[in-house]
């Protein structure tokens, strides 16, 4: 955690501490699944396979979207759009599309794993848009435990930055209301996103 609140404090300096998107990928049942390589007797270098596909995969799909990696370790990636802290609304569709290539390399990533001779993969994608880096890491969080299996969720944030503007393009699904703290008063909105046609 200190390695990525230094990323954030650079970030600040640099003047992205505004508003912005970011996003989290993470590998679902991770626990689970390494637990089943250790049981191979080339462990280290299995476990290192299996992290260094899906973060090597995620971290470039995410880069060629526009984004800034501020970590990629172990089973999570987190990355922000600086490009979406201007009033243009063109960046929050690489915000989309980032999302959707992520859930596409899903079946290119479980044939390297299987070439590998490793357990299959999921994982889940969050995306929101906020004021403050920390908060929207928060949140994502909060997000991705809600996604299906290798699908992209976004909060009520994004959607309401997008939905008008992308709504030829996208599908926005509510699929989960959520108290973000106790003390909300309104539920926080979560959509699904899918492409149409």
């Amino acid at each position: 955690m200190t390695f990525i609140l230094r990323r954030l404090n650079a970030m600040k300096r640099r003047r992205l501490f505004t508003d912005l998107c970011g996003g989290i990928v993470d590998i679902s049942n991770e626990t689970l699944v390494t637990s089943s390589i250790k049981q191979d007797i080339q462990y280290g270098q299995k476990l290192c396979s299996y992290y260094s596909i899906f973060g090597n995969t995620m971290e470039a799909i995410a880069r060629n979207s526009g984004a800034e990696v501020v970590e990629n370790m172990g089973g999570e990636v987190i990355f922000f759009f600086p490009k979406t802290s201007d009033t243009d609304k063109t960046p929050f569709k690489d915000v989309l599309k980032c999302g959707l290539a992520m859930q596409a390399a899903h079946d290119d990533m479980n044939q390297k794993y299987y070439e590998e001779g490793l357990p299959p993969i999921n994982y889940r994608i969050s995306a929101d848009y906020g004021k403050h880096q920390v908060a929207i890491l928060n949140i994502c969080v909060k997000l991705y435990r809600i996604a299906p299996p290798n699908r992209m969720v976004i909060g009520e944030n994004l959607y309401y930055m997008i939905s008008d503007s992308f709504e030829c393009d996208y599908h926005f699904t509510k699929i989960h209301e959520y108290h973000l703290d106790k003390n909300a008063e309104n539920p926080y909105s979560v959509y699904l996103i899918s492409r149409n046609g």
